[in-house]
């Protein structure tokens, strides 16, 4: 949805920031390492946590949609009618289906991952394999391509004998840190997120970390681990899910961070700054969540409810998305209709006990505005159900469509928090 995918970059984009600004030139790399990954995985998951505010841990009868007899009646015979896709004669679907772009694009990024993940495969079965200690030396023909791949280690055929052990050395501490889970991972959150251009950002920072570390372990002697980095130019493997053993476009980095001085253990503080960050974001998250929905111009009026002349039931299944009203009266019941702007339809209703909660679910894309009746006792009366006691009503135009906050999305969110709540109609 946007406002998850608003969420998301915004998370990424801050803790990226403060990567660049403070941390990336420490020599702090195992540290740099987890902090790269832990950041994807806040990122993804804080905007979907139920962060819920005080008012709402506070026990509340929730009832579900129709609880009354005479709705479930009506809601049974209008669902016979019309199917779960249907929409209404002669309305066209004006909105595009976000989440078949998404399908689409993660259906690509998934079988170029899994091609060159089988060319990775091919190379083994195909080359020469000898074991040392707990991982496979692969010679390979036909290619000037050195790198490692979980406890595989790829050298060309035509390796003179030093070089083979200088690749060894440096692919096996690769292997022993297990960075290839580390490639895999971002792999994964490249197919799920393909169209994230901060996913490819991070992903070569880990990368360009994973050699810092490496060089760290090996350059006992800086000055000839420099020159032995210089000497060798091995192709560059296509496959960003693999350890390249030589990488010409990030020589120059790794000879700066070889020659710099390790970091003060006192500068371990910056990590620190993440936890306001994460505090900051989790505020912005509930306080974002947990405002409800803005209605503007609500017209209040008193008598009986204007008949539902135009009334058509609709759901989308597909979108598993959902709205719900919040009645924090302790006076008045209420009902709630969702009204389609484009032709005044009634096509969704949801009967609202006083200081209960009550769902719509599986609401079809459009722009809506809000009916709410309230009062007491109310009775189903034809198209004209209304409330026998102290019985109101209330127009309620929505102050944006609502076409972007019910959008279909990969997990069946709804785009922004889903809660309305009836206060402000409910005098």
């Amino acid at each position: 949805s946007p406002i998850y995918i608003c969420q998301f970059l915004s998370i990424q984009l801050i803790f990226y920031v403060l990567y660049e600004w403070l941390l990336k030139k420490e020599t702090f790399f195992t540290a740099n390492r987890w902090y790269l990954i832990l950041v994807q995985i806040v990122s993804i998951t804080l905007p979907l946590l139920d962060f819920q505010s005080a008012e709402q841990y506070i026990p509340i009868e929730t009832v579900e949609p129709y609880s009354l007899d005479a709705y479930n009646a009506l809601a049974n015979q209008f669902s016979k009618t019309f199917s779960s896709e249907t929409t209404t004669s002669g309305t066209k679907q004006s909105f595009i289906d976000l989440s078949l772009i998404w399908k689409l694009g993660t259906l690509i990024a998934s079988v170029l991952f899994l091609f060159r993940l089988s060319l990775v495969i091919a190379r083994i079965k195909r080359g020469s394999k000898n074991k040392m200690d707990s991982y496979f030396i692969v010679k390979t023909n036909n290619t000037s391509e050195a790198f490692s791949f979980f406890n595989y280690i790829f050298i060309p055929n035509e390796t003179d004998e030093n070089t083979a052990i200088d690749i060894i050395l440096h692919e096996s501490i690769h292997i022993q840190q297990q960075h290839s889970i580390d490639k895999v991972f971002f792999e994964v959150l490249k197919i799920i997120f393909w169209w994230n251009p901060l996913v490819y950002v991070f992903q070569k920072k880990l990368s360009e970390n994973h050699e810092y570390y490496v060089d760290d372990q090996l350059a006992s002697n800086q000055e000839n681990y420099s020159q032995s980095l210089l000497a060798h130019a091995f192709s560059t493997p296509a496959a960003t899910f693999v350890n390249p053993f030589f990488k010409n476009s990030l020589l120059k980095k790794r000879l700066d961070m070889i020659r710099k001085d390790p970091s003060k253990k006192a500068k371990l503080i910056r990590y620190s700054i993440a936890i306001p960050l994460l505090i900051a974001s989790v505020a912005f998250i509930v306080i974002y969540n947990n405002t409800p929905l803005l209605w503007n111009a609500p017209e209040y009026k008193t008598g009986d409810e204007i008949a539902s002349l135009n009334y058509v039931r609709q759901y989308q299944n597909g979108l598993k998305n959902f709205l719900e009203f919040k009645n924090p009266s302790q006076e008045f019941d209420a009902v709630v209709k969702v009204i389609r702007e484009k032709d005044d339809a009634i096509f969704r209703d949801v009967y609202v006990e006083k200081g209960t909660i009550a769902k719509l679910t599986d609401i079809p894309i459009g722009e809506y505005y809000l009916k709410v009746t309230y009062g007491n006792d109310w009775r189903e009366n034809g198209e004209k159900s209304t409330f026998i006691e102290d019985p109101k009503y209330v127009l309620a135009y929505s102050e944006f469509p609502l076409a972007m906050r019910l959008e279909n999305t990969p997990w069946g969110l709804t785009a922004i928090s889903p809660i309305i709540d009836l206060k402000r109609y409910i005098k």
